[in-house]
């Protein structure tokens, strides 16, 4: 029988069993109470953000000490868990691991009394549809933020000669940046709209996946104190369409950078986006689809977690 290929030996297809947990199956048929027996459990978002004291967060702390017998793996996506999550330690002792799916999660996890490992976030590469006949178009689908600098990308707009497609819920920044009125940002917003940017707002995903195989590029400039060695889904889902990332240098991962363009400084954009040749565009299209497979598949991810439980076993 074939194997799954996941990063772990000898364990055939069938004797995998995952269960995905949603409201209607933990209260209608298991009554709040979660079965035993199964080799793995995985908090894919470790607690809810503030919520210890109200009653949705008495019932996820009851969950955890339901599972204080079994192999128990709480995954933690940013770096602010002492102000966001400080919870997680009214739990830890029911956590075997800490998953840290990129290294600044991973040095922010340090001081807390559970191992920690870094598995990579999985990737659904089989929606994988690279496409080579692309417009003009540079997309950003980072979420309007100090932190991400989406209005770096703003800023340099009428300096471009692609069309600009901008995703992002309407966030508290979203309004200083489009009121006119911020000494900080002034009329960018205005002056953007009047050369080619367009705002979407929160579409359907497949609205931005078909953006994204439209693009030749996708600008992420998130650059902030603890985020060196950053990767965001933002830069690593445009690559299963073929858009080709840019990003800051400051904070590029290791992995990342062969598979990205860089630049030191937001007026930069415009002269990296035009001397980037087609031929070239082709190239990290191919290479970004194979480096996507290699690192996030999610069957790979799949085993390395379960590789790592394979670890707690007697």
């Amino acid at each position: 029988m074939e194997e799954l290929a996941t990063g772990f030996a000898n364990r055939p297809e069938d004797h995998v069993d995952s269960v995905f947990v949603d409201e209607s199956l933990f209260w209608d048929e298991w009554g709040g109470n979660v079965p035993g027996g199964y080799d793995l459990y995985v908090f894919t978002d470790s607690v809810p953000q503030y919520w210890k004291e109200d009653e949705y967060g008495r019932w996820w702390m009851d969950l955890y000490h339901q599972l204080r017998d079994e192999v128990v793996f709480a995954v933690m996506h940013d770096i602010w868990w002492e102000t966001d999550r400080e919870w997680i330690l009214e739990v830890i002792d029911d956590v075997d691991r800490l998953v840290a799916p990129q290294e600044p999660v991973e040095r922010s996890l340090e001081n807390l009394p559970a191992p920690t490992v870094l598995i990579r976030h999985p990737l659904d590469t089989a929606r994988m549809d690279i496409v080579e006949d692309k417009q003009r178009l540079i997309v950003s689908a980072s979420q309007i933020k100090p932190r991400k600098n989406v209005d770096h990308l703003i800023r340099e707009v009428p300096n471009l000669n692609h069309d600009v497609i901008v995703h992002s819920e309407l966030t508290e920044e979203y309004y200083r940046l489009t009121s006119a009125e911020d000494p900080e940002y002034g009329d960018i917003w205005e002056q953007a709209l009047e050369h080619r940017m367009q705002f979407v707002g929160v579409t359907p995903v497949e609205d931005l996946w078909d953006h994204y195989r439209q693009a030749r590029f996708v600008v992420d400039l998130q650059s902030a104190p603890g985020w060196s060695h950053v990767i965001n889904y933002t830069q690593i889902e445009p690559m299963l369409f073929g858009a080709v990332p840019i990003v800051y240098e400051d904070v590029v991962n290791p992995i990342m950078e062969d598979h990205v363009l860089t630049i030191d400084h937001y007026s930069e954009l415009p002269e990296i986006v035009d001397a980037t040749s087609e031929s070239e565009l082709r190239a990290m299209r191919r290479d970004n689809g194979e480096f996507v497979v290699d690192t996030f598949q999610a069957e790979r991810i799949a085993g390395e977690f379960v590789a790592e439980a394979e670890t707690l076993r007697p």
